[in-house]
């Protein structure tokens, strides 16, 4: 599987992509989690996505129903994606 095929999965709703290793967070409803690396999470090996996304262990995107990226955190926290969702669906 590939990680266009999870975004593709997870529907219509926000994803949070989150790359493994970091403290755990408690994600909005509503609100899918796609992981990298770490336990359960789509395995990295060659570090590519970690590259790509600039990614240290923690790091986190918020992406919007198109896939376009509407936040990014080095280490989200509930009150940062609850902001940044209201952001994104323009309630503030």
């Amino acid at each position: 599987m590939f990680l266009t095929d999870a975004f593709v999965d997870r529907g219509s709703g926000f994803a949070l992509l989150a790359f493994g290793n970091g403290s755990a967070v408690d994600v909005p409803e509503g609100v899918g989690v796609i992981g990298i690396g770490g336990q359960g999470g789509f395995v990295d090996i060659a570090g590519l996505a970690g590259g790509r996304y600039d990614a240290e262990p923690g790091t986190a995107y918020l992406l919007r129903p198109d896939g376009y990226v509407a936040a990014r955190f080095r280490h989200p926290t509930r009150t940062a994606l609850d902001a940044a969702l209201s952001r994104a669906t323009g309630q503030i």
